[in-house]
């Protein structure tokens, strides 16, 4: 039996439930060939792995919750602080190699835990990067990619930024140092640094316009979580109240990249609507918090969201890849709220097809949800959003896991 090792960043519920699916796929569908087995540093969603079957080894230095709160607000640009610091990428990397050395895995397959990029190229086994569009070198070379939401103004301040990020040189002081105690060579750009030696795009292909990528690039699509879990006998008795009261319902989740502050907004909000609410957002809320808002909102935590497919209006969410997909599967349209560039783009997508609308957080005020609540819920956005429904009938799980049962044979 060959193994494969899962290296995904075990804090980001979306990278991690695609790596899941994957592994999935590749042990139903490939007769037992292979063992899959799941490495990383933090525990956040690494119950998503286990209760799927699939072993989990936690290495250290373990991830915090403030180590995964400030690599959030550097990705959303919200600081230049980041936890990788030298001490813990050489440490990261010196355990990685050691399990690889253990394991003796065919492949890696990772979504963005970021030293799995030095320890594979060091230990010489070929690495699989599952990503978005959006964070490639080949989406940010198109003249038409999306503008961010607070430059629309200054566009040409954009094509500035844009041509800094596909020529910067720069690595992070941690990553070239420990490059170099292995006597490592990296790619010379920074956006390059982040590529495995094959790349699976996520994004479907109606969102990618027939851009012509790299040879290590392939086409994937769409990776939906999956399980076998049902909802719970809470949920199911507040479904049954809201259709009792004959109310309609919504579902609310920031994904696991938010912030209570947006949280509480939205919730605030919502609290005075006509609408039952089923709000995934138990993580960004205290306890005290709970005691604010009426029975008509049920905090709980994350639901595997196409459960709910039958039974919500339209739903509210963050942006991630993993959430626009599935909402766009659901045949329900979305409210987006994006916090970095990738999921502005899964959104802005989305808003061009017209099953979506987008809300920046720098514009959530109670108007301009209770706006777009209005909107949303209209004839135009309910059609498009069961058009987009029909065509995204994809499997990329069964794609990427054909691709390694080949490669490994």
């Amino acid at each position: 039996m060959k193994t494969i090792v899962f290296a995904p960043a075990v804090f980001n519920l979306g990278e991690t439930t695609r790596m899941i699916e994957i592994a999935k796929k590749l042990s139903s569908t490939c007769e037992n060939r292979y063992e899959c087995i799941f490495i990383g540093f933090s525990d956040t969603f690494s119950s998503y792995i286990e209760e799927s079957g699939f072993k989990y080894i936690l290495l250290e230095p373990i991830f915090s919750k403030k180590d995964e709160e400030l690599l959030f607000k550097f990705d959303q640009g919200k600081t230049l602080r980041n936890p990788f610091s030298y001490w813990r990428v050489s440490r990261r990397v010196a355990k990685e190699l050691e399990v690889f050395k253990c394991l003796k895995p065919e492949l890696v397959v990772t979504g963005t835990n970021l030293t799995v990029f030095l320890s594979a190229r060091i230990s010489g086994i070929p690495l699989i990067y599952v990503k978005p569009f959006p964070t490639t070198r080949a989406y940010l070379s198109l003249k038409n990619c999306y503008v961010p939401y607070k430059l629309k103004k200054i566009k040409f301040i954009w094509y500035i930024i844009k041509k800094i990020l596909l020529s910067l040189s720069w690595k992070p002081y941690s990553f070239q140092k420990t490059a170099r105690d292995y006597n490592l060579s990296i790619p010379k750009y920074t956006i390059d640094l982040l590529d495995g030696d094959w790349n699976f795009i996520t994004t479907h292909p109606i969102f990618v316009n027939n851009t012509n990528f790299p040879n290590n690039f392939i086409q994937a699509g769409p990776i939906v979580f999956l399980t076998k879990n049902r909802l719970s006998k809470d949920i199911l008795k507040f479904i049954e109240q809201a259709r009792t009261r004959n109310k309609r319902i919504i579902y609310f989740s920031m994904g696991s990249s938010s912030n209570s502050k947006i949280v509480k907004k939205v919730l605030n909000t919502l609290k005075d609507t006509d609408f039952f609410v089923i709000a995934a957002v138990e993580r960004y809320l205290g306890k005290d918090d709970f005691l604010n808002y009426p029975e008509s909102i049920f905090i709980t935590n994350y639901i595997p969201t196409y459960l709910l497919n039958k039974y919500i209006t339209f739903s509210i969410i963050h942006g991630g890849e993993g959430s626009v997909q599935t909402a766009c599967s659901s045949g329900r349209p979305f409210i987006g709220i994006p916090l970095q560039y990738e999921q502005e783009v899964n959104v802005h997508n989305c808003v061009d097809y017209g099953n979506a609308i987008m809300l920046s957080p720098y514009e959530l005020t109670k108007k301009n949800i209770e706006k777009s609540i209005g909107q949303i819920q209209t004839t135009t956005f309910m059609k498009k959003a069961e058009e987009i429904k029909c065509i995204f009938s994809f499997d990329g799980s069964k794609i990427v896991a054909e691709w390694i049962d080949n490669y490994c044979n």
